[in-house]
């Protein structure tokens, strides 16, 4: 079976969140390398809340980006990988799976919210 995924992310194809090469100094609150915890980005103003395994987010979480979009569901090795949701913007939201950082609606029925 052919599975075809296709780009809802905030964030460039495929790609992780960005984790800064000392994951510390940004980190808010927790244990962001390998526990829970609160991390924000200085430069690009996103903060995410959630897991972390080797200062990547991991397992449940969410990310919140400053034009108030976000991610919330599974992740690994930070990218959106599992079930979530996404809102793309005031009026519309994804929910389903996200593989690698893409989502992929054929892996469960594809659900578009508009307001």
């Amino acid at each position: 079976m052919l599975t075809i995924c296709m780009i809802v992310s905030p964030l460039r194809v495929g790609s992780r969140l960005p984790v800064p090469k000392t994951p510390l100094k940004r980190c808010l609150t927790g244990d962001c390398q390998n526990g829970f915890g609160t991390y924000r980005s200085l430069k690009r103003g996103w903060q995410y809340t959630g897991a972390f395994k080797n200062g990547k987010p991991a397992g449940q979480g969410k990310v919140v980006f400053t034009d108030g979009r976000f991610y919330e569901g599974s992740f690994f090795n930070g990218k959106y990988h599992g079930q979530g949701r996404m809102r793309l913007d005031a009026k519309t939201q994804v929910a389903g799976y996200w593989e690698n950082g893409i989502y992929c609606p054929e892996k469960q029925n594809l659900k578009i919210k508009k307001s």
